[in-house]
């Protein structure tokens, strides 16, 4: 979607060795979720809505799978 520029934060996915593939590992994660779910505002986009938190001019919000199995 080059016309609405955005990027996303995903879970921490066990790579093959162990390591960390992402920055946020899934307890930050999880806590993450909890916190723009707690804390954001809803909103529409496109037929759906979700919470949006505002962080530092950053827009964050979450899919809306249960916070034990959300991966974006």
């Amino acid at each position: 979607m080059p016309e609405i520029p955005h990027q996303y934060t995903v879970r921490d996915l066990d790579s093959p060795d162990g390591r960390r593939t992402t920055a946020m590992g899934s307890e930050e994660f999880e806590w993450f979720v909890r916190l723009i779910r707690a804390k954001g505002v809803m909103k529409r986009w496109g037929r759906r809505t979700h919470p949006y938190l505002q962080v530092g001019g950053w827009e964050y919000w979450t899919m809306g799978d249960p916070v034990e199995e959300t991966t974006i």
